[in-house]
Parts: C-alpha cells; sequence; structure tokens
C-alpha cells in the first residue's frame, strides 16, 4: 500500500510530532506554542506544524478504526 510520501519525510514527521507529544505531563498538561516548541527542542516554526499534523493523522486513524454510524446513533 502506497501513501504517496517518501518514507523519510514520513519517519521524520512522526519523529517531531512524537517530540511535541512527550513534551507533555502531568506538570506540562497546558502551554503555549514557544513553551512546547522548547520543550520538544524544535523550531517556533515547526511546533504547531508538527502538533497540527499529529492531531489531523490521529483523528484520520480515529474515524478509519471507529467511522461514524451510518445511522445516526
Amino acid at each position: 500500500m502506497s501513501i504517496g510520501i517518501n518514507p523519510r519525510d514520513f519517519s521524520t514527521s512522526l519523529a517531531r510530532g512524537l517530540r511535541v507529544i512527550t513534551a507533555f505531563d502531568r506538570d506540562h498538561d497546558e502551554m503555549t506554542l514557544s513553551e512546547v516548541s522548547r520543550r520538544a527542542d524544535m523550531t517556533r516554526a515547526a511546533a504547531p506544524l508538527s502538533a497540527h499534523l499529529m492531531r489531523t493523522r490521529i483523528c484520520r486513524r480515529r474515524r478509519e478504526v471507529f467511522p461514524p454510524d451510518a445511522t445516526g446513533t
């Protein structure tokens, strides 16, 4: 199955997204983008993009695994 992106780009994107996720913990459950970028050791430009891409992929995957009920219930 082809996902239409270079595996190297996907690996880099995944690694950045995981750095964003692991920046959060019990003591840092809400942060500004500046705080996330500092804790994830990323530029302030890369952190929001990585967070957005991870959120988008997680939501897309969730819809694939748990599709909305066609009956609306």
